[in-house]
């Protein structure tokens, strides 16, 4: 397999991650902890299943068929949404409606949700892990001791059979860590601690210490969601996610 296929491989793997974990415009309106969420269901009762599937097979579609809307409401006014995540890749559009060709390009078309967010993480492990400061290096990697100028893709080289395909193993041999929310820093001499946030617990145990991983892509992950609080909270749930696949 070409070096590239397998770089899309883990990648797309990535994203199914991130999908499941990206805070804010990945939201999952399910995993609230709010009842009233679901009060839709005795609202707006289901239609009868046979109905559904005749209609389904008309229009040619899935009876599963959906958009996944993730959206941030990080405004200081109550009820304002920020940017809104679509489908699989959780794809950010900061405006709305989306255009015509954005539904049909990443919003309908699944290839082309995917092939954004593969662009998207593809270009934060090239350009934001490793650049100058300011807004283009990850602090964590730097601050983790790691000063080799060029992003680490992996330890094996492309000849071995585990080139981008040994993830888990990575994960679960490494190191872990607790963190603890307003205890545990960012990294080494930061001042800034895990939080607690409208997103994320910001308490964990057992996650794969990133420093101890022979890559650079936790810290890629990391820059997918940012670089706040929200960023570190969401890098600790992937890594330990990714030990327990």
């Amino acid at each position: 397999m070409s070096p590239t296929h397998i770089f899309t491989r883990l990648i797309l793997a990535l994203v199914l991650l991130f999908s499941l974990f990206f805070n804010g415009c990945s939201y999952l309106p399910w995993m609230a902890e709010d009842d009233d969420d679901l009060a839709f269901e005795e609202d707006f009762p289901f239609e009868d299943d046979r109905e559904m599937a005749r209609d389904d097979r008309r229009r040619g579609r899935d009876d599963d068929s959906y958009i996944v809307v993730g959206m941030d409401i990080n405004a200081g006014e109550k009820h304002v949404i920020t940017s809104r995540g679509y489908g699989l890749g959780q794809f950010t559009l900061f405006h709305h409606p989306p255009t015509k060709s954005e539904i049909k390009n990443f919003m309908v078309a699944i290839e082309g949700n995917i092939s954004k967010a593969i662009a998207e993480l593809k270009d934060k492990f090239e350009n934001f892990v490793t650049g100058p400061p300011g807004g283009r290096r990850a602090d964590d990697r730097f601050a983790d001791g790691r000063t080799r100028k060029e992003p680490i893709i992996c330890q094996y080289d492309e000849n071995d059979s585990r080139h981008l395909t040994d993830c888990k193993n990575c994960a679960q041999n490494v190191n872990k860590q607790n963190i603890v929310a307003d205890k545990t820093p960012y990294y080494k001499g930061s001042k800034n601690k895990f939080q607690k946030t409208k997103y994320h617990e910001g308490s964990f145990e057992d996650v794969p210490a990133r420093k101890d991983f022979p890559c650079d892509w936790p810290y890629a992950m990391r820059r997918y969601n940012g670089s706040g609080v929200n960023s570190y909270n969401y890098q600790a749930r992937v890594l330990k996610r990714l030990a327990n696949l």
